[in-house]
């Protein structure tokens, strides 16, 4: 046996569509009551100013600054701000046209003027976990166009 009980509207109506299945939520949940729902996104929270930090924190962040990758991303903090461009731009997996040669430049110096040079596969988890062979193409893009005198 079929239970069949039917609607006072039509299954499609091409003028309202929606129309059949608001007749079956009302019949089915009673009758709804419209919500008020803000568009506006809550405030941000407020940024945290002058946390203070345990001493093994401090001695954390130093320890990390001794590592090979510690160094690494300072060196390229540092250059990204002499050059002008974000840190997290030039790290990050964005391919802009203006960006891929900086990031480049930064793998090639990374690799070439730092003293005890990082491997590839760490200059490759300092620019957001690439792979170790699109750094290596990086620095032989970056030499060719020196060799090239473009540089």
């Amino acid at each position: 046996m079929i239970n069949w009980q039917p609607m006072k509207v039509q299954p499609f109506d091409p003028a309202n569509p929606a129309a059949a299945i608001i007749e079956r939520r009302k019949r089915l949940m009673g009758i709804t009551r419209p919500r008020n729902i803000s568009r506006e996104l809550p405030p941000p929270p407020p940024p945290f100013v002058g946390v203070q930090q345990d001493h093994h924190v401090k001695a954390w962040e130093a320890w990390q600054d001794t590592l090979p990758i510690g160094r690494c991303r300072r060196y390229v903090a540092k250059r990204c701000m002499e050059l002008g461009f974000s840190y997290g731009d030039i790290i990050g997996t964005t391919r802009q046209k203006h960006l891929i040669p900086i990031r480049h430049l930064l793998m090639w110096e990374l690799r070439n003027l730092l003293e005890a040079p990082p491997s590839l596969q760490e200059i490759a988890i300092i620019f957001n976990k690439r792979d170790h062979t699109g750094v290596w193409y990086a620095i032989d893009k970056v030499e060719q166009r020196k060799r090239a005198g473009e540089i």
